[in-house]
């Protein structure tokens, strides 16, 4: 069974901040008026969800409550606000993850169940209301995939693949397409 839990920080987060004022200084036809980041952790396991909960609350290393908040997704993308943002995602996985392996490792040794662990990173760009869905598939592709000085940033293409994951509704996804 798959278990994925998106975890952010509970105070505003620097990377997102950085990539937001980068974004807008050499991408502003593409750049999001607000980003946000997850750490995404894909437990797959022959558990209940109970169980994958109690493993976290184990390992402060996945989630940490005193600066850190998580909630398990039932669709590709966490809920947000109902700002009125036009909302994507970008999934950043790395080709290669040590990260993904120790863990895996790590968590079968423990005998927690858990059979395997895939870590990713999701940026989720709002764009403003009344932004189609169209537009801002593509604003979230260019801003993705780091192709040069003044384009992409999200992803390193050399080490990483990205995927655009666009908000049906509030919550949900309905297309993932690979950049």
């Amino acid at each position: 069974m798959r278990h994925v839990l998106a975890v952010t920080l509970k105070s505003p987060d620097p990377a997102a901040i950085t990539a937001l004022g980068a974004l807008a200084g050499f991408m502003p036809g593409s750049a999001p008026v607000r980003i946000l980041r997850y750490e995404v952790w894909e437990f797959e396991a022959e558990c209940d969800r109970d169980s994958i909960v109690r493993t976290v609350d184990r390992y402060p290393d996945i989630l940490n409550p005193n600066k850190q908040r998580g909630a398990f997704l039932d669709a590709e993308l966490p809920p947000v606000a109902g700002d009125g943002l036009v909302w994507a995602g970008v999934r950043v996985v790395d080709n290669s993850s040590g990260a993904s392996e120790g863990w895996t490792s790590l968590l079968r040794k423990a005998g927690t169940g858990i059979s395997s662990v895939k870590l990713s990173v999701l940026w989720m760009l709002g764009y403003p209301p009344g932004t189609s869905a169209a537009d801002a598939e593509r604003m979230a592709g260019e801003t993705a995939v780091a192709v040069g000085r003044t384009r992409g940033l999200l992803a390193n293409p050399v080490s990483q693949a990205a995927s655009i994951v666009l908000m049906n509704g509030s919550s949900g996804s309905d297309t993932v397409s690979g950049v």
